[in-house]
């Protein structure tokens, strides 16, 4: 099997950039883990702080592939929200889906109709629009 030379793969402006970092890792566990901590009552107030870590680590990457691609001359509206889109929407849509599969199953009518529509708006990103 013939090999195609380096110059002719094509390989994602974001993926060139992007290394796979450890330590943010280590940061989205201990983010995690303090979320889990405080839902299962283990002594750990204020779960939120695991949230705010969470939002943290994502501003902070999100910001450096914008400041990336500015600096490359290759930033695109359009490109940064394909990205986020085939990148998140697949579980976005497994999630509202067995919520409403739940919700079918377990509420009452008035409510599944409430939870249908918090589906819609978030299927659309616009939720916070809803809430």
């Amino acid at each position: 099997m013939k090999s195609l030379p380096a110059s002719s793969t094509k390989v994602s402006h974001e993926t060139e950039r992007t290394k796979y970092r450890p330590d943010i890792d280590g940061l989205r566990a201990i983010a995690v883990l303090l979320v889990l901590l405080f839902h299962f009552g283990i002594g750990v107030p204020g779960g939120f702080i695991g949230v705010d870590v969470f939002f943290v680590i994502s501003g902070y990457l999100i910001t450096d592939v914008i400041r990336s691609a500015c600096s490359a001359g290759k930033f695109s509206f359009y490109d940064f929200y394909a990205r986020r889109l085939t990148r998140l929407h697949p579980a976005l849509l497994a999630t509202v889906s067995l919520c409403l599969i739940a919700g079918y199953l377990l509420m009452d009518p008035a409510s599944l109709m409430s939870l249908a529509s918090a589906a819609k708006y978030s299927i659309l990103s616009v939720s916070n629009i809803l809430f």
